[in-house]
């Protein structure tokens, strides 16, 4: 595998050339600060963009021309990545030498009419079409905060965040939708192409020589790409002892969620004891969690944590019902405990394995080698063979000095309907 990065002024291009796969993918990568108010719009954005262009005006002619390129595959996301909220637009061909030799040229021309060519007349995007995904992003918006998972979790973020990036709701806010017209949504567009920090990824088996010249003669953006900053959130105020909130709901089921943190860590026990610690804790089929709480107790229906570093916390999520939720609480703090006295031996081993399996399996998918070197490039991590080594040399002394620096901050109950569970305390 061979890997070359261009700084093309406004953007920069990463060639990674392998013959591994039978397809050649590309990602575009928009990043800018997040916004709150640019969640929603951004959504609607996307949509639009890759619905129809102004050549293929329609979701039929959009399907024709992919038919034409061999079945070519288009993709478009938003997620946020720590302060950053990222744009992701996706192609995949199958390498011209299974089709056409023409097809490399034809299917980027088809990924650039959807990124510069949209279906825009007099500043305004197609209105019909522009109310048809405006009704289905309504109905994505509404049809998630109906979700009992997705409102324990979404309060105890804006409990522990509140205005942070951390409590924004990817999927969008219906009071931002409704005001979003065809012309400010292409007010938007043009502003979207100016203002963001911009990667262009290409893998696959291909010419250096003619990838850069089909990317640079294709796509050209005016905005300048800024001094790379870090994009990690840092978490400062927390709570001496666990707080502890419950909230009524109408679902059948409670749900539990927990924040929780680690107290001053260093660079490396971010990426590499914290890491091990959390996966033995509750992150594995064969976690303390699922193995005392799902298995041996039975007081859950489902639980695991998940280490979100960029955000400075974990997430503690569980599925229970509500009679259960100080077993549930002290089953919780009796892993934690087990951790901070060591008795994980075999844990450590497993959970380091499944560590190391995981970063070995990047080479096996396109988009998990792209991921991995923008991970490099932009969250500061080590390179796969360090990590292994890195995650080979943690010992059992450096979780436990993570455990004991682990602390629970806020505890959520959503209850569910019809409970009898008057007192509910820590």
């Amino acid at each position: 595998m061979e890997y070359k990065e261009l700084n093309l002024g406004s953007y920069n291009l990463h060639l990674i050339k392998t013959n591994k796969f039978k397809t050649i993918n590309f990602k575009l990568i928009f990043r800018d600060n997040i916004k709150k108010e640019d969640i929603t719009i951004r959504n609607l954005l996307i949509d639009n963009l890759t619905f129809s262009t102004k050549k293929y005006n329609s979701r039929k002619k959009m399907t024709i021309k992919k038919q034409q390129l061999y079945d070519v595959d288009v993709y478009c996301s938003n997620k946020r990545t720590g302060l950053h909220l990222q744009t992701d637009f996706t192609m995949s061909m199958l390498h011209p030498k299974y089709t056409e030799e023409e097809m490399l040229k034809e299917s980027i021309k088809y990924f650039k009419e959807i990124i510069f060519n949209p279906n825009v007349t007099d500043e305004k995007f197609d209105e019909e079409i522009f109310n048809v995904i405006k009704e289905n992003n309504r109905i994505d918006i509404i049809t998630n905060q109906e979700n009992p998972n997705f409102i324990a979790v979404q309060s105890l973020r804006e409990k522990l965040a509140k205005n942070s990036p951390i409590s924004y709701i990817m999927t969008g806010y219906l009071e931002d939708l409704n005001v979003i017209t065809p012309h400010t949504l292409y007010q938007y567009y043009k502003k979207f192409l100016t203002t963001n920090y911009i990667d262009f990824y290409v893998i696959g088996d291909f010419d250096f020589y003619e990838m850069e010249h089909l990317i640079k003669t294709n796509f050209k953006f005016t905005s300048l790409n800024k001094e790379k900053q870090s994009i990690e959130i840092t978490l400062t105020k927390h709570n001496i002892y666990p707080k502890t909130i419950i909230k009524q709901s109408s679902f059948v089921q409670s749900n539990l969620a927990i924040a929780a943190y680690f107290k001053d860590l260093s660079w490396y026990e971010k990426r590499y004891p914290a890491t091990i610690f959390n996966i033995i804790l509750g992150n594995s089929p064969e976690s303390k969690f699922f193995k005392d709480i799902r298995e041996k107790y039975s007081c859950a229906y489902s639980i695991n944590s998940v280490y979100r570093r960029l955000d400075d916390y974990v997430l503690i999520n569980a599925g229970i019902n509500s009679k259960n939720y100080k077993l549930v609480i002290k089953r919780i703090k009796y892993c934690i405990n087990e951790m901070k006295k060591g008795n994980f031996d075999k844990e450590l081993e497993d959970a380091k394995n499944l560590y190391i399996s995981a970063v070995n399996e990047i080479n096996e998918s396109s988009s998990s080698i792209i991921e991995y070197y923008f991970s490099l490039k932009y969250l500061n991590n080590d390179p796969y063979e360090k990590q292994i080594a890195n995650m080979q040399k943690v010992t059992k002394e450096e979780v436990v000095a993570i455990a004991k620096k682990f602390k629970l901050d806020i505890i959520l109950l959503l209850k569910e309907k019809n409970s009898n569970e008057k007192n509910i305390n820590k």
